[in-house]
């Protein structure tokens, strides 16, 4: 993946802490040799790169902004991560909302606007 080199940067710049970057063609080496010892080290840096992923989520709270996203447009958790769903997806989440608010509105002004007789509150 191009990006790849990208994880120790940002770990670097959100976390100040460094981790090792190692390309795949050495990763793979290390996997593919018979000493347990170099088979090892790869999974503890597949474990690093994970643990990074989920420290560098928990510091920029990614999760609890797309849940605060999907609570105001209306829309599942799920597509409220960024980079999910695109932008029109969010609008109409909010549009529905609008309108069932409308909606809602405009029952409650016809139950409300007469008192128990029947007679117009205004009149």
């Amino acid at each position: 993946h191009p990006n790849a080199s990208y994880q120790p940067a940002l770990v670097s710049s959100v976390l100040n802490k460094r981790i090792p970057f190692h390309d795949d063609l050495l990763l793979t080496r290390w996997y593919g040799s018979k000493n347990g010892l170099e088979c090892w080290r790869v999974v503890e840096y597949r474990l690093l790169q994970a643990m990074s992923n989920v420290l560098l989520l928990d510091e920029l709270d990614v999760l609890g902004r797309a849940g605060e996203a999907a609570r105001l447009s209306g829309v599942e958790f799920s597509q409220s991560i960024p980079g999910i769903r695109g932008s029109q997806y969010k609008v109409e989440g909010v549009l529905l909302r609008a309108l069932q608010s409308v909606q809602s509105n405009e029952r409650g002004e016809k139950k409300g606007s007469k008192n128990s007789k029947g007679d117009n509150w205004h009149g």
